[in-house]
């Protein structure tokens, strides 16, 4: 047969630190207007823009015109320098993004 036992605690608050409680309850102001709002972090991300998009499309093609590019040196060059300014410039923002909102 199983036994079951109950434990209780008991507090015992003097009454000066009750009165004390009370009255510093009683000093602070009444919150007063909407809780502020709580970010959503599990919604999904916005649909991205049409500059993102576009964007996103001109990279692949200067990336393309760079792979391809490899019997004229200085466009291969220039175009090498441009993806990877590209490349320093979305790390940034991708970091930096989040920080701003």
């Amino acid at each position: 047969m199983a036994q079951s036992s109950t434990m209780s605690i008991s507090i015992t608050i003097p009454p000066s630190q009750l009165s004390e409680a009370a009255a510093t309850d009683a000093a602070s102001p009444p919150v007063k207007g909407p809780p502020p709002a709580i970010p959503n972090y599990a919604s999904p991300p916005p649909p991205p823009t049409i500059l993102a998009t576009t964007g996103s499309a001109v990279k692949g093609l200067l990336v393309a015109a760079r792979d391809g590019s490899d019997l004229f040196l200085p466009l291969k060059a220039a175009l090498v320098g441009i993806v990877a300014l590209w490349d320093i410039f979305d790390v940034h923002h991708a970091i930096a993004a989040p920080l701003v909102h």
